[in-house]
């Protein structure tokens, strides 16, 4: 017996009507028309409801209908073969992203960190500038830097502050009062600075530096 008789007896000793049946398997009354008249196959998840609804065994339901047979395995193959192309498509990409990266990580460093904050410090002759860098990619900041200083106090506050990594502090504020606290334990005048970016950080800290050299001027 063919899958559409099949179809049609079980529908048939179950005293329903094509909508009833149809309505169960979310599928037109055309489509149960087509199927009992061999027309047109249930694809093979529906096959499985059928089988679960009214307690036959796919064996009984396909046995004799050869052509369901193939159509099935047909089916089958042509799945094997999509989830084949869909991982070779998902391993190209991966590869893709992974070369892509390691050719141009240095660049990809840079663009996704931004200057958000700078620590701006003065002793003696010496304007020291630290600035202190957002990565957006681990949500940590990272180690800034700027200029060394002249005086002996300044290059030491500076050895102990460059020697911050990736990961130390989990907030921009947390470092950039870090590095404040180690100059001004060095006897600097310290204070912060927000900036939106390098070339915003560059304006205040010319702007700054100018100031404290015209202040030194005057004196």
């Amino acid at each position: 017996m063919n899958l559409g008789k099949q179809i049609l007896k079980i529908r048939k000793d179950n005293k329903m009507s094509q909508e009833e049946f149809a309505e169960i398997f979310n599928v037109s009354r055309q489509t149960i028309s087509s199927w009992e008249n061999s027309k047109s196959y249930p694809d093979i998840e529906t096959l499985i409801k059928i089988s679960n609804k009214f307690q036959i065994s796919l064996d009984i339901l396909i046995k004799g209908d050869e052509k369901m047979v193939k159509t099935i395995d047909n089916q089958v193959k042509k799945s094997k073969i999509l989830i084949k192309i869909l991982i070779a498509f998902f391993l190209l990409i991966i590869s893709s992203i992974l070369i892509f990266y390691f050719i141009y990580r240095d660049r990809l460093y840079y663009f996704f960190k931004l200057p958000e904050l700078g620590v701006v410090c003065t002793y003696d002759h010496d304007f020291i500038d630290y600035s202190i860098r957002y990565y957006k990619i681990s949500n940590r900041p990272i180690g800034g830097g700027g200029t060394v200083g002249q005086t002996e106090a300044m290059r030491e506050a500076t050895k102990i502050v460059n020697k911050i990594k990736i990961g130390d502090f989990k907030k921009v504020e947390d470092q950039a009062e870090y590095v404040k606290s180690i100059y001004e334990q060095k006897g600097a005048t310290c204070k912060l600075i927000y900036y939106k970016n390098t070339e915003d950080y560059i304006n205040k800290i010319s702007k700054l530096q100018s100031d404290f050299q015209d202040s030194l001027n005057s004196n």
